[in-house]
């Protein structure tokens, strides 16, 4: 009695001591192990700096982040000076800009990995950069890469804070042109020689973000004249700006704050020069001088010069066209050369009394093309012909010009002509069906063993008429992710496509001439065909034969499907008076029933479970007496006696052998003398689920002896119970040595 109420005492506590602790769980710091060369951090959702030896310092090569893991904090990574793979699990949210350093060092990775169920990160150039999930931000490079290239960097707007510190980087970089934001130490403590660029829309440069980079000399130039330069962001660099896109005044401003800034050499501002090219239309008249070419300096006014005419035509202006006979410019207009490339113009002669009339142009919310940015002059009684574009929008296509801003139909289409009879303003009209949305759906179940990772994000801002190009999606087994069973055919409009509307690339797949809103479904093709067998489930040690009872079971010699396509499970085989009571899978773990819908994605070998329909089976003069149960469910950790005996069994000239085996590994055996004989077998704890087969036979492993109606055999099925009650009761019971025990037995008889 004692014994049972300290036992019920102990439970007791462990018990409430697991519910305690799921109640009150809250953000805990994570624990951490160290296996041969991995530290993995785990069992808590903050990773901090681990307290290492410095023999386990230079000892570790991987550190993995599992599962539970959300914040990685400053300096968990610092000092690691072996380390070569960060491996971020699914559960990580946040990342510390200084994880990977500390006040003297950083730390660098030969590659990163991230879980793809994870929300938050992601990496691209094949673990080469730790990036945001959505690719906008590079969080950190491996070690020596330098800025990717351009089609892989095409979504990046920020370099983050330490992304490429003390990276070994020298030489010349470029700064993508979509780069917004260059973080703090982004590039700090580096061999950089040069930097092409700075382009115009980047628009922060934080602090020490070039910071004792000493090779560093040389800007191609900077191209926003409002950048925001942090102070010490090119500490210790001795620079010459090759060109600088603004002013006086704004340069003094983008210098403010950083010394090295304000002692550089600028070369040029307002960019480099610029030439006007003056040339004739020589069907009015010709130059004196041809061409004329001039220099300026952009960002100021030029006044139109007045060509001299040979054929004492009079000079009416300047037209952006070689063909057209409408005046952009005329005599002492302003030709506003900021930030334009250089311009051709060609000289307009004709009589004196030409009158003009001047149609401005207004883009309507987009943005004129820099011939029409001025306007043209129409000489009284002439038309002018539209050009085939004239002005951009980043979300619309232009249908033409309207007298009204607020038209839904153009008056006049590029190509086609007015001949004005004022002065007119014309404004863009943009076809504004549109942008559209594109979805994409991976197109597999909820619980498919094959789900699918890297399904493109949903784009709302597509043109029409307009295409897009997405990474293609994979599909592996959620076990093991090197597992494929399915090749990506490519995005289809319906679900149940067999063939795809967009097909998939090597890598991506276009997705052209967008034209409405969009769900796109991923079409799969199964790596198949894979083979369905079914076996008698009598002789365990070898499947070489198909069950071939044809009258009760027709699936006689197995069947290829594709994956993903699926089979109806047949009718029971019958054998005697043993019943089967389902199908079982060749790894025991799932169960059919005769009509079951079966999807395949593997080979797949399936065996009837043998039940007799009462204790007493009659086999011809021989008879199988199950003493114990054929299904047996047992505690974890129990210890089972199985015994087997054969009685009365006709002499024949052949020696007979009682053969017993767990699962397909043969445990014990006897020659069976005058017809009689037995076996017992005494098996450890068992902690996995098991079976024993008893069969008579001439060899070990040959087939059982058959009478008329079946093989001398038996099979007892063990399933242990492997809940978590089960393996406290278990432990308790090992510490006060009274494991349970149970007995099986089965008599084969004549």
């Amino acid at each position: 009695m004692k014994k049972i109420t300290s036992l019920a005492l102990v439970m007791i506590l462990v018990l409430t001591t697991l519910a305690v602790g799921t109640l009150f769980a809250s953000a805990t710091q994570a624990n951490y192990v160290i296996s041969g060369e991995t530290l993995t951090f785990s069992d808590g959702t903050d990773a901090k700096k681990p307290a290492l030896t410095a023999d386990e310092i230079s000892n570790i090569k991987k550190v993995r982040f599992d599962d539970g893991v959300k914040t990685i904090t400053g300096a968990t990574l610092a000092g690691l000076n072996k380390l070569s793979t960060v491996s971020i699990g699914k559960d990580v949210e946040s990342i510390a800009a200084d994880a990977f350093r500390n006040s003297s060092s950083v730390t660098q990775v030969d590659n990163f990995e991230v879980d793809s169920e994870n929300k938050y990160f992601t990496v691209i150039s094949g673990g080469k950069y730790l990036v945001r999930k959505n690719e906008t931000e590079i969080i950190r490079a491996a070690a020596g890469y330098s800025i990717p290239s351009a089609d892989v960097s095409s979504k990046i707007t920020k370099i983050g804070s330490y992304a490429f510190e003390s990276n070994n980087l020298s030489g010349t970089i470029t700064i993508p042109d979509n780069v917004r934001v260059i973080g703090a130490y982004a590039f700090s403590k580096n061999n950089i020689s040069s930097i092409e660029k700075l382009g115009n829309q980047l628009n922060t440069i934080e602090e020490y973000a070039f910071a004792d980079c000493s090779n560093l000399t040389s800007i191609g130039s900077i191209e926003n004249p409002v950048l925001y330069v942090a102070s010490y962001a090119f500490r210790n660099a001795a620079l010459t700006i090759t060109n600088f896109n603004g002013t006086d005044s704004e340069w003094n401003s983008v210098a403010a704050n950083d010394s090295a800034l304000k002692n550089a050499t600028v070369m040029a501002k307002n960019n480099t020069s610029e030439w006007v090219v003056y040339d004739s239309i020589s069907k009015d008249g010709t130059l004196d001088t041809n061409p004329l070419n001039e220099e300026y300096t952009s960002g100021i006014k030029v006044t139109a010069s007045t060509p001299v005419s040979v054929n004492a035509k009079t000079f009416l202006g300047w037209s952006t066209s070689s063909t057209g006979s409408s005046v952009a410019y005329k005599a002492g207009d302003a030709l506003n050369l900021d930030g334009t490339k250089s311009i051709r113009l060609y000289a307009v002669f004709g009589n004196s009394a030409a009158e003009y009339w001047k149609i401005t142009f207004d883009a309507n919310g987009g943005k004129l093309d820099t011939a029409l940015e001025n306007g043209v002059s129409v000489e009284k009684g002439r038309s002018y012909t539209f050009p085939a574009t004239g002005a951009e929008n980043e979300l619309y296509d232009l249908l033409g010009w309207a007298a009204k801003a607020d038209a839904t139909k153009a008056d006049y289409k590029p190509g086609s002509t007015f001949t004005p009879s004022s002065d007119t303003t014309l404004y863009a009209i943009w076809n504004k069906e549109g942008p559209f949305t594109v979805k994409f759906d991976g197109n597999v179940k909820d619980n498919d063993p094959d789900p699918v990772s890297k399904v493109p994000e949903t784009n709302s801002d597509v043109k029409k008429g307009s295409s897009i190009e997405v990474d293609n999606p994979k599909r592996t087994d959620k076990n093991n992710s090197s597992l494929e069973r399915y090749s990506f055919l490519g995005w289809a409009k319906k679900s149940d496509a067999k063939t795809p509307d967009f097909e998939a690339g090597d890598s991506t797949t276009k997705i052209s001439n967008v034209t409405t809103n969009l769900t796109l479904y991923a079409v799969w093709k199964g790596l198949g065909p894979w083979d369905v067998k079914f076996f008698s489930n009598w002789d365990l040690s070898d499947d070489s034969e198909y069950f071939m009872d044809e009258e009760s079971f027709y699936y006689d010699k197995g069947n290829a499907i594709d994956s993903g396509d699926y089979f109806v499970v047949p009718p029971y085989p019958s054998l005697g008076d043993f019943k089967c009571d389902c199908w079982l899978s060749d790894n025991g773990l799932m169960q059919y029933k005769p009509g079951d819908k079966v999807y395949v994605y593997r080979h797949l070998k399936l065996y009837p479970n043998w039940n007799s329909s009462s204790g007493l089976e009659t086999y011809n003069n021989a008879k199988i007496n199950m003493t114990g149960e054929i299904n047996k469910t047992v505690d974890y950790k129990t210890k089972v006696t199985i015994y087997a005996e054969v009685a009365d069994i006709p002499e024949t000239s052949d020696s007979l052998i009682l053969a017993v085996f767990q699962g397909r590994q043969l445990v014990d055996y006897k020659p069976i003398v005058s017809g009689n004989e037995s076996v017992t077998i005494e098996t450890e704890p068992l902690t996995e689920n098991t079976y024993f087969t008893v069969k008579v036979c001439k060899d070990l492993y040959g087939d059982p002896i058959k009478n008329a109606d079946g093989p001398l055999i038996a099979k007892i099925n063990i399933k242990v119970n492997t809940g978590l009650f089960s393996k406290i009761i278990a432990f308790f019971r090992g510490i006060f040595n009274s494991l349970p025990s149970v007995t099986i037995g089965t008599a084969i008889k004549k």
